[in-house]
């Protein structure tokens, strides 16, 4: 198998969809990181999901937000634009009886 170094030597490094990548792990991860506070399950189904962040950093969760809906299990996602690190707020989907 060719070594990473071998590939990014062929192939020029898509940084846009780095970009996109790096920004889905910080909104995955935040909203990982609220389910444990939460005591919730991981599989857990959020109803909606409120990410607050810099215009850019919203961007490019924008370009991937089916991708983050499924592997976060959330239904919606708003956005709010404000500077600083990333602020999400979960409202978590009603219990099936």
């Amino acid at each position: 198998w060719p070594s990473v170094a071998e590939i990014d030597a062929l192939v020029r490094a898509d940084a846009g969809a780095q970009a996109a990548l790096d920004r889905s792990v910080d909104v995955l991860g935040e909203i990982r990181r609220l389910k444990s506070l939460e005591k919730r399950s991981p599989k857990a189904q959020i109803e909606t999901a409120v990410v607050r962040w810099d215009e850019e950093s919203l961007a490019f969760t924008r370009h991937v937000e089916g991708d983050l809906r499924t592997a976060a299990g959330v239904g919606r996602f708003e956005y709010e634009q404000r500077e600083g690190p990333i602020e999400v707020s979960l409202t978590f989907a009603e219990a099936e009886a």
